[in-house]
């Protein structure tokens, strides 16, 4: 990671954030920024940097990249982003089977496509996808990472939508008008001018998108791929869209990684437009690259020509006050500060969080759990594994265990949707890991905590759980004279032959186990006067044969006080005495 960091840092171009106020008297070099004097070209103010071509907020981008300034188009023009507070938002079906009305004879498609727009709106929106990944992330981490626990606030993204500004002077054709991001979270404010004619509007995108200044007896459909993984994402042809990484300044081996790295995703990306040029050409008739218009990132795109007088020029609409129309998402709102945002957010992704715990306080729950958890386990500290008294992460219960969704959930609870399951596991892994607490408190320690679970999907519609189990021995450690510390990893059965237990009954196995455990370590106790289980980890595999049966296996680390020169050979002795008069 360290060298793919080191490869983005080489980039060119440095983006900049421009407040000032255009004149409306056409272009005019001494109304632009001190960056961009002397400049007789809108072109020239077109820069690079990691997310591609970028044209400043005062440029308008055309066909075939052609631009402008917006002062050309616009008769009123004001930057975005001091007039962007819409009032409300309306939800647009999507289109069905991904299939958008024909383009009929005597109708001219605008192919408008760009990657984002650059302005943030008060307009919010997520799809459940992309909430139920940012969850997973969440409580992942925090599973991971009980020390390092972030509130839930940290999963919450609300990042608005930007705007882009749609200007169409075209009053002589009947257009029909494609709208493609190939990022998420557009919204397209469309002006047009006095005798301009619009049949048909596509909006194509993955993430949510909205439309508004568009006349309501317009057609208007709309396809968010992210929401329809049936159907295709915008994707622009990876040889117009080249990455723009500067390798020249690279050492010869990061040059060789970074080339590969970037014919890699070359070739997803061409595989990708492939798909998407085929389903494009029968959809609409021509090529997606054909008569573009549109940049990587751009606030405002022309269909039609530039205005030759200051009367033909269009008027300005901000998005104040109007109403967007939007792609059906599962989170939407609009907020009045970043603040609301915030906490707007957290509510939509609480009640998510909600549903996938089976709790109405499910964020306080996990975080208790993981609260308690930095309270309650600490950090391992020299002869803190011989401390009974503490929970420490110097003791440890490792174990894995397959899951089926019904093992999660209660008795009249309905299975969850297939795209929710993955995040009822996870918010539920913790207090699945607790119950194993349970069966080491019966009978080898006096209290136990979960310090780290993981949960990942498996075969055949399981999923398989991993735990760290921190624990305080039953018994006391003992005493010794002895100075060395000892600590060696011995078998739980003979010569590791293992027990069978049946694969919905790995509990028994388990159990077993910490009796073992803890019966060793008393035999140790005895010869070496001290004695405490440092870890444990368990192995199971399928019986041969027998696919209702896992042979279950169990390594353990007993610490204790002795001769370094012959001590860990006196602990296995120890055990495997034992082992063999329990046996």
């Amino acid at each position: 990671m360290g060298k793919l960091a080191a490869i983005f840092v080489v980039l060119v171009g440095v983006y900049v954030v421009f407040h000032y106020d255009l004149l409306n008297t056409g272009p005019a070099n001494s109304d632009m920024p001190p960056e961009f004097s002397g400049m007789e070209t809108a072109a020239e103010a077109i820069i690079s940097d990691t997310a591609g071509l970028q044209a400043p907020p005062f440029v308008v981008m055309a066909l075939n990249k052609k631009s402008y300034f917006a002062n050309e188009i616009f008769s009123n023009f004001e930057l975005p982003g001091t007039e962007n507070n819409l009032a409300g938002f309306d939800v647009v079906d999507q289109v069905e089977n991904c299939q958008f009305a024909p383009v009929s004879g005597g109708m001219t498609l605008a192919n408008v496509h760009i990657g984002t727009g650059q302005t943030a709106t008060n307009f919010h929106a997520a799809t459940e996808h992309d909430m139920i990944s940012s969850l997973i992330s969440w409580i992942s981490f925090n599973n991971a990472k009980p020390f390092e626990a972030k509130p839930l606030d940290a999963a919450i993204d609300p990042d608005a939508l930007t705007v882009v500004d749609v200007a169409i002077t075209d009053e002589t054709n009947i257009i029909y008008l494609v709208l493609q991001s190939y990022q998420s979270g557009v919204v397209w404010n469309i002006h047009t001018a006095p005798k301009t004619r619009i049949a048909n509007v596509a909006v194509l995108s993955y993430g949510p998108a909205g439309v508004v200044g568009l006349d309501e007896n317009v057609q208007l459909q709309m396809m968010d791929a992210r929401q329809n993984p049936d159907c295709l994402a915008p994707t622009r042809n990876p040889r117009n869209v080249p990455d723009t990484l500067d390798l020249t300044t690279l050492t010869p081996e990061l040059r060789v990684s970074a080339e590969k790295s970037a014919q890699d995703r070359f070739n997803v990306r061409q595989l990708a437009y492939f798909s998407y040029e085929a389903w494009f050409q029968n959809t609409f008739g021509i090529s997606s690259e054909a008569e573009l218009i549109g940049l990587d990132n751009t606030s405002h795109v022309l269909v039609g020509s530039v205005p030759e007088t200051d009367e033909q020029r269009i008027s300005y609409t901000p998005l104040t006050g109007q109403t967007v129309r939007v792609t059906s998402g599962d989170m939407s709102y609009i907020s009045t500060s970043p603040e609301e945002a915030t906490q707007l957010g957290l509510e939509a992704y609480a009640d998510l969080l909600g549903r996938a715990t089976g709790s109405n306080t499910a964020p306080d729950i996990l975080s208790g759990m993981i609260q308690g958890t930095q309270n309650r386990v600490a950090e391992n500290q020299p002869d803190a594994v011989f401390d009974v008294d503490i929970l420490t992460t110097a003791r440890m219960i490792k174990y894995e265990r397959t899951l089926k969704l019904s093992d999660i959930l209660s008795l009249d609870e309905a299975l969850p949707p297939e795209q929710l399951q993955l995040l009822y596991v996870n918010a539920r892994a913790r207090q699945l890991a607790m119950k194993e607490c349970e069966l080491i408190l019966r009978v080898l320690a006096k209290d136990c905590a979960v310090h780290t679970v993981q949960a990942v999907k498996g075969d055949q519609g399981t999923y398989q759980l991993s735990a760290t189990l921190a624990f305080n021995p039953t018994d006391p450690a003992g005493q010794s004279s002895q100075a060395d510390y000892l600590n060696p990893t011995v078998l739980l059965s003979l010569n590791n032959e293992g027990i069978e237990v049946p694969v919905d009954a790995q509990q028994k196995g388990r159990v077993a186990y910490y009796e073992r455990a803890h019966k060793a370590c008393a035999a140790v106790r005895k010869v070496l006067g001290s004695c405490v289980v440092e870890t444990i980890q368990f192995e199971t595999t399928r019986v041969w044969n027998d696919d209702s049966k896992l042979r279950m296996t169990a390594l353990a680390k007993l610490a204790s006080r002795g001769s370094e020169s012959d001590g860990n050979d006196t602990i296995t002795s120890a055990v495997n005495a034992m082992l063999a008069a329990d046996i």
